[in-house]
């Protein structure tokens, strides 16, 4: 079972006119990692298997050193609520992270954060429930898009005040295709729309902020969730749409690398 939200899970919180409720969207989970002794969240990720988080390539890949990160320092959090690694909610799990895997040629910056994405295998398997499970992936790639056609985005990004939410907050976006992503850039973010992205937000600020990244845009398919865009990045100052890797494009390397772990997964 997968992509199943959750409503009436427990009472609903309102946040900045943002509503979400504990386990509504239960595939979503919190990358922290260790910076100098401290656990601190850095990106979003999405469980696309009990042992499985999908996430961006750059929220593992240290660009000074151009590298990846040690799995050592950093764990996953599932079935979380609140951002804060000090605050243990209700239906939390946390766990090790076993292999970070990205994309075979991700090289950050240098190379336009073309394919920005990245797997995390975990070392123990998530206790699947109601408030945590995974997303669906589109195997055969049979999803349609138009122009506009509305995806969700939750996280624990800054708000508008440029504060972290202290809560995980969603918003819905509207999808725009390569070319229209394209036309509708400034000069400077043309060579960040690199084939294996697609863009998705609005003009007035309402969309992702650094923190969202890494997790997952779904969209409905069959009354489930399906994840086909993952968090890549947005003009730094500018309250316009962000670019999303496209996981459609990557959608062989993702099979190959989750049949290639699953004999190593215990159930």
């Amino acid at each position: 079972d997968c992509g199943k939200p959750n409503t009436n899970v427990e009472r609903p919180l309102i946040s900045h006119g943002t509503k979400t409720e504990v386990g509504e969207y239960p595939w979503h989970a919190g990358l922290y990692l260790r910076i100098k002794g401290i656990w601190e969240h850095a990106c979003g990720g999405t469980i696309i298997s009990p042992y499985i988080i999908l996430t961006a390539a750059h929220c593992v890949y240290e660009e000074t050193v151009e590298k990846v990160r040690n799995a050592r320092d950093m764990k996953v959090a599932v079935g979380k609520y609140r951002r804060d690694w000090n605050v243990i909610d209700k239906y939390e799990q946390r766990l090790d992270v076993k292999e970070v895997i990205p994309q075979r040629a991700y090289r950050g910056k240098s190379n336009s954060y073309e394919q920005d994405i990245a797997v995390l295998d975990l070392e123990k398997s998530i206790v699947l429930s109601m408030v945590v499970l995974p997303a669906c992936v589109d195997w055969l790639a049979e999803g349609n898009f138009y122009l506009g056609m509305l995806g969700t985005v939750v996280g624990w990004g800054l708000n508008e005040n440029k504060t972290p939410t202290e809560v995980l907050e969603k918003t819905r976006l509207p999808y725009y295709d390569y070319d229209s992503c394209r036309r509708e850039s400034p000069p400077e973010f043309l060579r960040f729309i690199t084939y294996d992205k697609f863009c998705a937000g609005y003009s007035n600020g309402t969309g992702v902020q650094p923190g969202d990244s890494g997790g997952g845009l779904t969209f409905v398919r069959n009354k489930q969730h399906y994840v086909y865009g993952i968090v890549s990045l947005k003009l730094r100052n500018e309250d316009t749409f962000a670019a999303f890797t496209n996981v459609t494009e990557h959608i062989d390397w993702l099979e190959n690398v989750v049949k290639a772990l699953k004999p190593h997964h215990s159930n």
